[in-house]
């Protein structure tokens, strides 16, 4: 099966038999036992330790917590779109932190890969010219954004094609949201003189 691919959903009617929604918590509470392991009463599925989203297991079938979740709360099908965690915890599967998105709007709102050195999504040092490069990823293909001698310059580029080609800005947290605010505010000031 193709990862990228959701695997379809069992009807609304065959969930809404087997699970209760806590609208609250974001829990499927059993409403059939289907083994000892499986209680009626007891909250369904379990996290995978690899991924970090709740899984459940449907009529032997293995699917994602989260999109069973949204369907029962919307009553819509996610279908081959993405749940996004607006908090970013993957266990935090109350409707309300759930937003349906593209694939491509879903990666916009990632957050800084543990591969990053420079600490700003979009934003490396190139030893070769000793340039700090901005770049965004569109449509599934990188864009240069330029090269710089400073890095807040760099952010800077980053920054502007974010809010410009995006839907959803980057996740941010520490310093990185620090900078992201610190130049932002300088970005609307010059757009918007007083």
């Amino acid at each position: 099966m193709d990862k990228s691919k959701a695997r379809p959903l069992p009807p609304l009617a065959r969930l809404n038999e087997l699970f209760s929604l806590d609208h609250e918590t974001g829990e499927l509470i059993r409403k059939v036992s289907t083994s000892s392991n499986a209680q009626s009463g007891a909250r369904a599925g379990s996290r995978n330790k690899v991924s970090g989203y709740r899984h459940l297991r449907i009529d032997g079938v293995l699917y994602k917590e989260h999109r069973v979740v949204y369907y029962m709360a919307t009553g819509e099908d996610p279908g081959s779109l993405h749940i996004d965690h607006i908090d970013t915890n993957k266990t935090n599967n109350r409707p309300a932190n759930l937003q349906l998105v593209t694939n491509q709007v879903n990666l916009q709102a990632k957050t800084v890969s543990k591969y990053n050195t420079s600490g700003f999504t979009g934003v490396y040092f190139d030893k070769r010219d000793n340039k700090w490069v901005a770049q965004i990823k569109i449509d599934g293909r990188k864009r240069s954004l330029g090269r710089f001698a400073d890095f807040e310059d760099a952010c800077t580029a980053r920054i502007k094609a974010e809010l410009n080609l995006f839907t959803i800005q980057p996740r941010r947290e520490g310093k990185q949201l620090e900078l992201y605010k610190q130049l932002k505010l300088s970005i609307d000031e010059s757009q918007n003189p007083i």
